[in-house]
């Protein structure tokens, strides 16, 4: 049994540098490192033409950022065609950083578990070495509400419904079943669909021994919503919609539209209220219509979404 790492960068090579660091640790574990170059505009094409490492590397530069679920999309796509079928495949943003055992953790928990084909490591912040919650959910089937799982030492293998893109790890045989990321949702809740996609197939497991070191997330609850709110609460219905039961997902809908109320009455008071409405109802209304892809108004640093 050998692991593939599935991993997009675009524009933060500095990032990508220490990642491919805490890999290289790994090295006899690995069948191959594939990078996506998601086009970037800084020097990390030139730096992977010119990179020596001793872990087997295959990149793939595309032209554009389509977003992180393309670029998954393309890694794994290359991952299939090997057809190598006793491999498993970590898929894994480039800031990630994976503990130096956590194959060896990984392993372990795909031996102790020979019908789970998913599994996901527990988060910490690369500073505080804390436990970052909300990489690692359970979804209330019943209302479609998602709670994050505390991690307990003491329970090495906790059953998640939503696991993220930071070193989800699944068995190439199951890519092969359910396919790969959505490329229209772009960013965003593109591996909480495919967490709902895994579901019909596996169980997920979060390894509790098995770490991966991230930076702390900002938090946007109390802020502005940012363009990445807009396809986080769009591709969330959406993907909900083709998974829940049709009561459950009515309930969603009724606590979703309250929110977008409640915005909107506040918003008549205060601005930062008005852009949350605007942004609430823009995602709710593309998902009604199942609209997924880039929308123009919601760029990555753009100006429009305000």
């Amino acid at each position: 049994m050998k692991f593939n790492f599935a991993i997009v960068t675009f524009n933060r090579l500095a990032e990508l540098k220490k990642t491919l660091q805490s890999i290289e640790k790994m090295v006899t574990q690995i069948d191959e490192v594939v990078i996506v170059n998601n086009g970037s505009t800084d020097s990390t094409a030139q730096y992977l033409r010119s990179l020596k490492t001793i872990v087997p590397l295959h990149i793939i530069n595309l032209a554009i950022n389509n977003g992180g679920a393309a670029g998954f999309g393309a890694a794994l796509q290359y991952i299939s065609s090997k057809q190598s079928d006793d491999n498993w495949t970590v898929i894994m943003d480039d800031d990630a950083r994976p503990n130096f055992d956590f194959l060896n953790q990984m392993s372990k928990a795909i031996q102790d578990n020979p019908t789970i084909f998913a599994f996901s490591p527990t988060v910490l912040d690369e500073v505080t070495r804390k436990v970052q919650f909300g990489f690692n959910r359970v979804l209330n089937k019943h209302d479609l509400k998602h709670y994050p799982v505390h991690a307990n030492k003491n329970v090495p293998y906790i059953p998640v419904d939503l696991a993220s893109f930071v070193g989800l790890t699944l068995k190439n045989t199951l890519i092969e079943q359910i396919g790969l990321p959505r490329s229209d949702f772009f960013s965003q809740w593109d591996d909480g669909e495919y967490s709902l996609r895994i579901s019909r197939y596996s169980h997920i497991f979060n390894v509790t021994s098995a770490k991966i070191f991230h930076p702390l997330a900002s938090a946007n609850a109390s802020s502005y919503p940012t363009w990445k709110t807009y396809y986080g609460l769009r591709n969330e219905q959406i993907a909900l919609s083709n998974f829940a039961s049709k009561k459950a997902f009515r309930i969603f809908i009724r606590r979703r539209l309250r929110n977008i109320l409640k915005s909107a009455i506040k918003g008549l008071f205060f601005k930062k209220s008005r852009k949350w409405a605007k942004v609430r109802f823009a995602a709710y209304r593309d998902a009604t219509k199942q609209q997924a892809g880039l929308n123009r108004y919601y760029l990555p640093g753009g100006t429009k979404n305000g």
